[in-house]
């Protein structure tokens, strides 16, 4: 994009938020994040070197430090702007890790327009992005991301009459948009809808991938949190959805999705064991991460960010350590072998993962020989859950 932008977002999962997007799309991105991390000299250091923008908030305590420091950062912005720089923001200012978008806040549009009074050359897109996580805590998660088409404080100028009405009409505009991307699901309906977004991917033929960009997939998704938000609607839906789980569970089937095909379990089957043996080292370190989360933290919107911030840190010292020793013990033939044996450890759990939806099909495919007419009424159950959701 050849202009400034904000990709404002959902924040449901704390620093790994930022971190994912950054990480999984080629345009280089500044990030704002709350200011008291960055108070001791050592983490302001590391963290401006990582692309991260303090912004401080008087309701955090920094009562004198907030403008003067803010300002620091707006003046830092502006140059970045200028330089068509790309900034994430997160309008709901906490991060609170559920599925629904939650009221946003002034402070983006109030930014856009102190920036565009300074002066740019280019209007400010604001890209609402979609975060999307299949649930929060533990190994295996799915991530939906998606961008919206950009909103322009130009247009809010001209369809309002004065500065304060464009910026609430900009904040509305985003939470319009942010709708369109961001599942919703209401508080009393997260068991429902976890047994719903189960029953959607385990009934596609699908890889593993922890960011999911396909467009069906997540027009099924964003429909089921649609359809719990109606009163009206959600109720024959809940009945079959619970039914159909629980005539599934009694019968001891699960759902663990489809194979993607019988050369996916014929390559997983020859990685299994190379792949394991490297897998082993990554193992540990999630582990290790897993640990220090359970131990430290209090708050469940930092955990994937502590346990995915220990892993990478581990995982350099490993791929240092290992270079270095190998390299001495082997010359470049023991470098190469060190990252194909890691480069093998990523292919354990897709390996594990196509076994284990084999094993679930040929269960299902028994059960279906043996009770063909039982099979046919579950199948019925499934594709009326469908239905509903198109």
């Amino acid at each position: 994009m050849n202009r400034p932008a904000f990709l404002a977002s959902n924040h449901p999962n704390g620093f790994l938020d930022g971190t994912i997007v950054g990480a999984s799309n080629s345009f280089t991105m500044f990030i704002f994040v709350r200011g008291d991390v960055f108070k001791k000299s050592w983490s302001n250091i590391i963290l401006r070197s990582l692309k991260l923008i303090p912004i401080f908030r008087v309701r955090d305590g920094y009562v004198r430090e907030s403008v003067e420091e803010n300002n620091r950062s707006y003046d830092q912005l502006y140059k970045m702007f200028l330089r068509n720089k790309m900034v994430m923001i997160f309008p709901e200012s906490d991060s609170i890790p559920v599925k629904r978008l939650r009221t946003l806040k002034k402070g983006t549009a109030r930014i856009v327009a102190d920036m565009e009074g300074r002066g740019l050359k280019q209007n400010i897109a604001v890209v609402p992005t979609g975060l999307n996580y299949s649930f929060y805590g533990g190994f295996g998660k799915v991530l939906h991301m998606r961008f919206s088409s950009p909103i322009f404080f130009n247009d809010s100028l001209e369809a309002t009459t004065s500065l304060s009405a464009a910026m609430l009409d900009l904040t509305k505009n985003l939470h319009r948009k942010l709708s369109d991307v961001v599942f919703h699901v209401p508080k009393e309906m997260e068991k429902v809808a976890e047994t719903g977004f189960e029953i959607i991917w385990a009934s596609r033929k699908k890889n593993f991938r922890f960011i999911q960009r396909d467009e069906d997939d997540f027009a099924l998704h964003h429909n089921l949190g649609r359809l719990l938000q109606s009163e009206n609607k959600r109720n024959d839906f809940v009945t079959v959805v619970e039914k159909h789980k629980k005539d599934v569970s009694n019968l001891g089937l699960k759902y663990k999705g489809k194979v993607p095909g019988m050369l996916s379990v014929l390559v997983s089957v020859l990685l299994l064991i190379p792949s394991f043996l490297s897998f082993i080292p990554m193992y540990a370190i999630t582990k290790i991460g897993i640990l220090i989360a359970n131990i430290s933290i209090r708050k469940m919107e930092l955990y994937d960010s502590v346990v995915y911030g220990v892993g990478v840190l581990l995982s350099l010292l490993i791929d240092v350590a290992g270079i270095v020793i190998f390299g001495i013990l082997f010359g470049w033939i023991g470098i190469l072998i060190f990252l194909i044996a890691r480069w093998l450890s990523a292919l354990f759990y897709p390996s594990i993962d196509h076994l284990i939806r084999l094993q679930s099909e040929l269960k299902w495919h028994r059960y279906k020989l043996k009770h063909r007419a039982e099979y046919e009424a579950l199948m019925k159950q499934r594709d009326s859950i469908f239905e509903m959701l198109r």
